[in-house]
């Protein structure tokens, strides 16, 4: 499902590691900050020899805060903070472009190609949305940067500066730029094609759960209800032999029958419960989760901001994510280890997972099997999962799902499963005659839904 309608980073306001995808964005910083330090050196050595102007150290101690910008910005991007650093690298690219174009004219000709390179650099972080403001702003700011080229007349600088140093600036600054933009470009490409191919193994590892899935569910039907059902029907058979019968009491086989159908019940319930939670469909997350919270072996605390109702494939997606992270925490975190569940709907849908448990080292988390199954679901909602682990200081899952056109209409109330249907039938059976009435169409739905229908 591809994000749309929103601005948001694909993990806004994450805090991963160092992945491939913050070393592009740190390399674009040191590239850009190379740059901007040979142009200081320029500077200087012109301002000590060739050019006596006030404005050239003025255009120099704004290349060093442009430099001072470009450092902190690799500084948020290194921890996680994509979102602040993306705007802080745009920002102080452009600003730093229209004030040079100002004092120096000249540089129209080397600037309006580096204007893009900000909507470059953001097409991997931003979905459809954010990628057209971006590069909206870069037109506007090339529009400025024409305005400012051909109205301006400059400061002065550039008559002051020789024929040759103007050119040799051209012939670094341009080569550079468009070694970036290409360098950008093919970064882009292969994220895109690194992306189709996690998708297309990701779809194929879910086709393969699913028919895992099918196959347990329908073993447990056969090995659980089923098994009961039948029992309860070949009991309610002797029931009936037994009720022409004065000499044989028949209150303990109706008995016995009334047991086996609730025994049946509850593996239909528990069936039920694994497919699709009750209190997911008639309470939401917050409530499905606080329910499997109380089931934990380890203490679980949620906290929820603004979160309501969400279409039933992002809410059941994101519960049993929770639910693995839950589980996984129980059996590696350690018997003292607390866990603590943050969801956040003001901007979109934030989920935070923190166990306070022994950690394990990042290839091993990152390769499990847990984490997979966790990845897979999340990106099947459009969403982003970023694990995060040290040893002896627990695991940290952030999952972000953007806001696309999110129905806010709760599913309708009652069992959505078949499972669900069937044990809803039992328990509301208003006497034993109606349970055994009811035993021949619950056989059929237990049918049904071991073949795949309804």
């Amino acid at each position: 499902m591809a994000p749309r309608g929103s601005w948001a980073l694909s993990d806004m306001r994450g805090h991963g590691p160092r992945d491939a995808g913050t070393q592009h964005l740190v390399f674009y910083c040191a590239i850009n900050s190379g740059l901007a330090f040979l142009a200081v050196v320029t500077l200087l050595l012109l301002r000590s020899g060739l050019i006596r102007s006030n404005w050239l150290d003025v255009l120099a101690i704004m290349i060093i805060a442009f430099l001072v910008a470009l450092v902190e910005a690799t500084r948020l991007v290194v921890r996680g903070r994509l979102w602040t650093g993306l705007v802080l690298i745009a920002a102080s690219n452009w600003m730093a472009m229209l004030t040079i174009t100002f004092l120096v004219p000249f540089a129209l000709k080397i600037l309006p190609l580096a204007a893009l390179l900000p909507a470059l650099l953001a097409i991997p972080y931003l979905d459809r949305r954010g990628i057209q403001a971006m590069f909206a702003a870069a037109v506007l700011v090339v529009a400025g940067l024409s305005l400012l080229g051909r109205l301006h007349h400059g400061v002065g600088l550039e008559t002051l500066t020789p024929r040759w140093a103007l050119g040799g600036l051209q012939m670094l600054f341009v080569p550079s730029i468009v070694a970036l933009a290409a360098y950008i470009s093919c970064k882009n490409m292969t994220t895109l094609r690194n992306h189709s191919e996690a998708l297309r193994v990701s779809r194929a590892r879910l086709v393969a759960s699913a028919e895992q899935e099918r196959r347990r569910i329908e073993r447990d039907l056969h090995d659980g209800a089923q098994q009961h059902l039948v029992a309860a029907a070949m009991q309610l058979k002797v029931a009936q032999r037994a009720a022409g019968d004065t000499t044989k009491p028949l209150a303990p086989l109706l008995e016995q029958a009334a047991d086996t159908i609730q025994h049946a019940a509850t593996d239909l319930r528990d069936l039920a419960h694994g497919i699709y939670p009750p209190e997911l469909a008639e309470h939401g997350l917050e409530a499905a989760l606080r329910a499997a919270a109380r089931t934990s072996s380890l203490p679980v605390a949620i906290t929820t901001h603004a979160v309501g109702r969400y279409p039933p494939e992002i809410e059941t997606n994101l519960y049993f994510t929770c639910l693995e992270a839950i589980q996984n925490a129980a059996k590696h975190a350690g018997p003292h280890a607390t866990i603590t569940i943050t969801l956040d709907g003001s901007h979109g849908l934030t989920t935070t997972i923190t166990d306070t448990g022994h950690g394990t080292d990042p290839h091993t988390l990152l390769t499990g099997h847990g984490i997979t199954n966790m990845t897979d679901r999340i990106g099947a909602i459009g969403g982003t999962l970023t694990p995060t682990t040290t040893p002896g200081h627990g695991v940290h899952i952030h999952t972000y799902i953007p806001q696309t056109e999110w129905p806010v209409t709760p599913p309708p109330p009652g069992p959505t499963s078949s499972a669900g249907r069937v044990a809803a039938q039992i328990e509301s059976a208003g006497g034993l005659g109606a349970a055994a009435n009811g035993s021949v169409v619950i056989h059929d739905t237990v049918h049904d839904t071991v073949h795949g229908t309804n």
